[in-house]
């Protein structure tokens, strides 16, 4: 009998996360999209999908949708592509709980944000895209916003970022990391027409006559000009861009007085002193702890 229950509860185990999916769902009453991970109620769309357009938009739910709620138990889908999810949501003005979008198995970003009208920012720094190969039009037509960041964006996959930020108006500022690279990309067709305020991290302004990937870089002054500027990423004290045991190698040295102490970069726990604790906070950011 024990055997017997054993084997009923491990079955019916198995059929519960069968049955375990992403999903969003429509609020009219507050105007909002709850993306959600679990077993998806019927008045629900399915996230995984491989039509051109996601069911709540073509359901026209995008006309009136006003806030965008990643629940925490996002964090265990693995979409496969995420195109046009808040396509023409002009009434957008607020996304909350982005770090729980992963998008390590995302194909294709492409119009994800395009004719987002209201939004002012957008802080993507958590998702990582390794696979991703288009990102044509992510923003274009996102006309407000001010500031982009794509820190943990890795492009070696891209080839296409045509319209990327096409008529970003106000679009002043495009952080990125070590792994934005331009050497797959082969179309990249107006990806910053008329992005006329976009300023690079070193001072470079926007040239009507480079509007595809020549200046989709971070920004090297006048010998070599970029729009992008570089971010510094908590715990990236060597300043490579990535967060690994080099960094607490170089926390070390600071420490030892074989490297220049630079205390905004080896300050980690935030005490405004720079020790072994700073080693340790380390070690724990590295291991997912903190």
């Amino acid at each position: 009998m024990k055997k017997f229950l054993l084997f009923i509860a491990s079955v019916t185990a198995c059929l519960t996360a069968w049955a375990d999916e992403a999903y969003a769902v429509y609020t009219h009453a507050d105007f909002t999209l709850t993306f959600y991970y679990g077993t998806m109620p019927r008045a629900a769309y399915s996230v995984d999908t491989y039509a051109s357009f996601p069911d709540w938009i073509t359901n026209t739910h995008n006309n009136y949708i006003q806030k965008v709620v990643f629940d925490p138990s996002f964090a265990q889908a693995r979409p496969q592509k995420t195109s046009a999810w808040f396509y023409n949501m002009k009434k957008l003005t607020t996304i909350i709980g982005l770090e729980y979008l992963n998008t390590s198995e995302v194909t294709s970003m492409s119009s994800m944000f395009n004719s987002c009208r209201r939004l002012k920012s957008l802080d993507l720094s958590h998702c990582h895209t390794p696979k991703v190969t288009s990102l044509s039009a992510m923003f274009s037509g996102c006309d407000s916003i001010t500031t982009i960041d794509l820190s943990n964006f890795n492009t070696s996959q891209v080839y296409t970022t045509n319209y990327m930020f096409k008529d970003c108006s106000m679009l002043k500022t495009v952080y990125v990391g070590s792994e934005w690279t331009t050497n797959s990309i082969y179309e990249s067709t107006n990806m910053f027409q008329w992005c006329s305020s976009i300023v690079g991290g070193a001072g470079t302004t926007y040239n009507y006559s480079h509007t595809d990937k020549a200046y989709a870089h971070i920004d090297g002054g006048p010998e070599d000009p970029g729009y992008f500027t570089a971010k510094n990423i908590r715990g990236d004290v060597n300043g490579d861009g990535k967060v690994n045991v080099s960094d607490v190698t170089a926390l070390i040295n600071m420490i030892l007085g074989y490297l220049p102490m630079d205390a905004d970069l080896a300050n980690l726990n935030g005490d405004d002193k720079v020790n072994v604790s700073d080693v340790t906070h380390l070690i724990n950011m590295i291991l997912g702890r903190i």
